[in-house]
């Protein structure tokens, strides 16, 4: 069963790879699959739950954050999690608070952040609050 990524340190598949020997960080991080559902609903915590998985890796450093952002949702945070290289279709939970009105469509951008502060691109996801 893949790892899940929350607000906790988790485990994922590890993998490490040393820094550019020329002293830069090297290539950014890159999201390579974010599956994420189009509708998310009110979960027992209280929050609306986008329960997905992503897959990510790194050829320079580790990644040791995922990060969150919506202008729609009012959010953005930042998910921390153990230093690793590579992760395939872990488990990723993104929250939205319930003050958002149910029914309401809006955008969110996942990004990766390396252990070196390199961000991935931002993949861009939309759900509907129900």
């Amino acid at each position: 069963m893949p790892p899940k990524i929350f607000a906790a340190p988790l485990l994922f598949l590890a993998g490490c790879s040393a820094a550019s020997s020329k002293g830069d960080a090297g290539a950014p991080p890159v999201i390579d699959t974010l599956q994420m559902p189009a509708q998310a609903v009110i979960g027992n915590d209280g929050l609306y739950d986008v329960d997905g998985t992503i897959s990510f890796h790194s050829t320079t450093s580790t990644v040791a954050t995922i990060h969150v952002a919506s202008t729609d949702f009012g959010v953005d945070y930042e998910i921390p999690g153990p230093a690793v290289a590579k992760a395939t279709n872990a488990t990723l939970v993104v929250n939205f608070a319930a003050a958002n009105p149910i029914g309401t469509t809006g955008s969110y951008f996942v990004s990766v952040i390396d252990a070196a502060g390199q961000e991935s691109t931002a993949t861009m996801e939309t759900v509907t609050l129900e």
